[in-house]
């Protein structure tokens, strides 16, 4: 069965391949790092850690060249690259298996960016495929369906393995098995996951062949002045025009504050002892809300204006992470907690300023799994808690406005010549500017603490805004696309 033959059946595609895409994310960004947390690693390493996740992101339109230039029509233009990636995928994650997420972290990140580089590669074979499948009068919904399908495997890789991880291993007074070994377990349930997609939906699809025109040359000649011509192309596209160029610049700019999307949430819900059940229920709460959220921002842009729309959402979504700041200094809940390993090490320190009291444990404490108490807890304030729950969900609606707007922004200032290219590039600089603003909010946390962390978070998020009165959008006819796309490609008008 062609999925690609119908309009129902192409939505349903590109929302169960984008699930793929967000599987491993939510996987490895959500349920690896709290694991790590949990096993007494510091938040700046953990920061390290998930900013390392994203940046083959940051590179993947390097890809856009080669996924448009490199086919079989025989294995399909776009097939042959999503089926082989998400394979590969497969195998690099499995490869983890083995190795100790904090002993053997450097090896553990090593493997996950060469995972992270084919998840780059399929996306951008799957958005190339879009382009080129869904309808003029299908590309919103599909969109919206496309990020929902993402919001929703990174539910199933971040939530649905932490919810797993807790039945396999029960309740803490009553283990039925140790919590490291049931983590060990989701590594499959992940791979499993990936491999009913590609056999479901990958390897069925059928693309209509494209015939490349005779030129006299070698085929590898031929494929080599195809691509310098395409990067010309998209050289022109990028800074030939003041709106092109300051969305580039917008591009490399954080939109909005992130910390409530990243690492920092982790680190926060661990030292708020939160419970497995509660780090799924949180995950599971916000990556729906956000779902429904992107949707809605898409909407309300096309009704009240790009522009417009995404300032108030970038404005909004440093709300509730300026409202934590001001709730975590309230109630002095300053500086990370101490690691046990930290703590020992302090205690052990001739420096008095080094050392510290790391806070009394019951029995019942002593006897569960490290992975559960690596960190020395104080009881968190109950306000503090139910603050932080606010804050996230909230977050995790604005954020999803936020995108939900950003989005069609680069899709109009998108040349349509080389658009998988371009748009690509848009997002990938997306994720540069989520990986650099982990990592600096890892060494901030370290440094100053969470208030300042996330007073500085929200501040660099409202940076781009004063770009926007440059930001000159227009709206095009089919036709007007049409023909722009041929004169940059070189096609008889």
């Amino acid at each position: 069965m062609n999925l690609l033959a119908t309009k129902w059946g192409r939505l349903l595609t590109f929302f169960l391949l984008y699930i793929t895409e967000g599987i491993p994310l939510g996987f490895t960004a959500t349920a690896m790092a709290i694991q790590m947390r949990s096993h007494g690693m510091s938040p700046k390493k953990v920061g390290l850690f998930t900013a390392s996740l994203y940046l083959p992101w940051a590179w993947k339109w390097a890809a856009g060249p080669f996924v448009d230039l490199i086919y079989s029509n025989r294995l399909g233009r776009r097939r042959a690259w999503i089926v082989s990636t998400q394979l590969l995928m497969v195998v690099s994650l499995m490869a983890c298996m083995p190795f100790d997420l904090v002993a053997q972290l450097s090896t553990v990140t090593a493997i996950l960016i060469l995972h992270n580089s084919c998840c780059a590669v399929q996306d951008v074979a799957i958005d190339a495929l879009a382009c080129e499948s869904l309808r003029s009068d299908e590309r919103g919904l599909g969109n919206g369906l496309m990020f929902a399908g993402q919001a929703l495997g990174e539910t199933i890789g971040g939530a649905g393995v932490l919810f797993m991880m807790s039945f396999l291993a029960g309740p803490p007074n009553a283990r039925r098995m140790d919590p490291d070994a049931a983590f060990q377990l989701t590594y499959w349930f992940v791979a499993a996951c990936l491999i009913v997609v590609t056999i479901c939906v990958a390897v069925p699809l059928k693309e209509h062949p494209l015939l490349r025109a005779s030129s006299g040359e070698s085929p590898v000649r031929q494929a080599f002045s195809e691509l310098r011509k395409y990067i010309v192309t998209a050289g022109r596209s990028f800074v030939g025009s003041q709106t092109a160029f300051v969305g580039l610049v917008i591009a490399c700019l954080p939109s909005g504050a992130i910390a409530l999307s990243s690492a920092l949430r982790n680190n926060v819900s661990v030292e708020l002892k939160f419970s497995l059940d509660d780090l799924a229920n949180l995950a599971l709460y916000s990556t729906i809300i956000q779902a429904a959220g992107c949707l809605l921002g898409g909407i309300v842009s096309d009704l009240l204006g790009r522009r417009k729309t995404l300032a108030l959402f970038i404005v909004l979504c440093s709300a509730p992470t300026v409202w934590l700041a001001i709730g975590m200094q309230e109630h002095g809940w300053i500086m990370p907690l101490k690691t046990t390993e930290e703590a020992a090490q302090a205690e052990g320190s001739d420096d008095p300023s080094q050392k510290t009291e790391a806070s009394p444990r019951s029995a019942s404490e002593e006897s569960q799994p490290t992975s559960e108490t690596a960190t020395t807890h104080p009881n968190p304030p109950k306000e503090l808690v139910n603050l932080f729950w606010g804050c996230v969900l909230f977050y995790a609606l604005t954020y999803g406005l936020l995108i939900g707007s950003q989005i069609p922004v680069f899709m109009e200032i998108t040349n349509p010549a080389v658009a998988a290219t371009q748009f690509t590039a848009y997002m990938a600089l997306h994720n540069l500017v989520t990986s650099y603003s982990m990592a600096w909010q890892g060494y901030s946390i370290s440094l100053w603490g969470y208030p300042t962390t996330l007073w500085l978070d929200a501040a660099f998020g409202l940076v781009g805004i004063a770009l926007f009165p440059f930001l000159k959008l227009q709206k095009r006819t089919e036709e007007e696309v049409a023909t722009q796309r041929d004169a940059d490609l070189g096609h008889p008008v």
